[in-house]
């Protein structure tokens, strides 16, 4: 599908003198975090939707109060899908940048710094703490703080060592 968007789109602007607009992927299912280096080919940029991704590779509904709890963006097969497809966009050359939930939390934030990422989207409101949380930590900080929360082994495990290495 991508590639045929972006075909048309290539033709349409051959036809048009319009310019090229830029085509990017929602990174939401495990299927494109898997396939990540191949949707890079053909994308100007990744936008990943934690929110979704979550519940998808947790197998997980949000909504279902009965395994609701298992949508955890800090549990480990998460950050390391987060990991791998900020690190697929940085090696491709293409912009990652990141919406939902996860984007704005503040215990996450370096931990996401540490992985590569470049762009937050989040709610207004949350601004403000976001660009506070970003701006108290170094790259080196936060890279060994991302290489250890990758050591662990479940979600309770990471969100403990994340809340006591805060600086905020």
């Amino acid at each position: 599908e991508l590639r045929t968007v972006r075909g048309l789109a290539e033709e349409i602007c051959r036809e048009t003198g319009l310019p090229m607009p830029e085509i990017g992927v929602m990174i939401e299912t495990p299927a494109a975090f898997v396939m990540a280096d191949v949707l890079a080919r053909y994308s100007d940029f990744f936008s990943i939707g934690t929110n979704d991704l979550t519940q998808y590779m947790m197998a997980a509904d949000r909504g279902n109060s009965s395994v609701a709890y298992l949508c955890k963006a800090y549990d480990p097969a998460v950050l390391r899908a987060l990991r791998g497809v900020i690190t697929t966009g940085v090696r491709a050359g293409i912009p990652v940048g990141m919406c939902g939930e996860a984007a704005a939390d503040p215990l996450l934030i370096h931990l996401l710094i540490g992985f590569g990422l470049e762009a937050f989207s989040v709610a207004p409101a949350a601004v403000l703490r976001t660009r506070c949380e970003i701006s108290r930590w170094t790259m080196a900080e936060a890279r060994k703080i991302a290489d250890h929360a990758l050591t662990l082994e479940t979600a309770e495990e990471v969100e403990g060592y994340l809340t006591e290495i805060r600086k905020c």
